[in-house]
């Protein structure tokens, strides 16, 4: 139980850190734009949920078999940021990719068990 509770945590600190690093770094255009968006408060949260995203990690792998782990976790954050792409930044998203989404649920299903 507790896997699927860091799992959640991770997935939710990690989708967030992409979406905020993502819509700071939307409008940077060469070195003083990368200047300017350091300071950005939409940067420094998306890099603080990110390494607390790789923190989360951590405290996983040192508990949990690897092997479970790395499957679980990339493939629920991979599909969490598809999906919130497009629902919140409204990139699209093609029926290839719902396809993949589905089948990494299943084999999300296979390697839990």
């Amino acid at each position: 139980m507790l896997l699927f509770v860091l799992c959640i945590v991770y997935t939710a600190l990690n989708t967030s850190g992409l979406l905020l690093l993502r819509v700071s770094l939307q409008h940077v255009h060469g070195s003083a734009g990368v200047r300017s968006v350091i300071v950005d408060p939409r940067f420094i949260g998306g890099v603080i949920c990110y390494g607390l995203a790789f923190m989360t990690w951590l405290v996983t792998l040192s508990t949990n078999p690897l092997s479970t782990v790395y499957p679980l976790f990339v493939g629920v954050a991979y599909s969490s940021v598809v999906l919130a792409s497009f629902g919140l930044l409204h990139e699209h998203v093609t029926t290839p990719k719902l396809a993949g989404i589905g089948l990494v649920g299943v084999g999300i299903l296979f390697v839990v068990r």
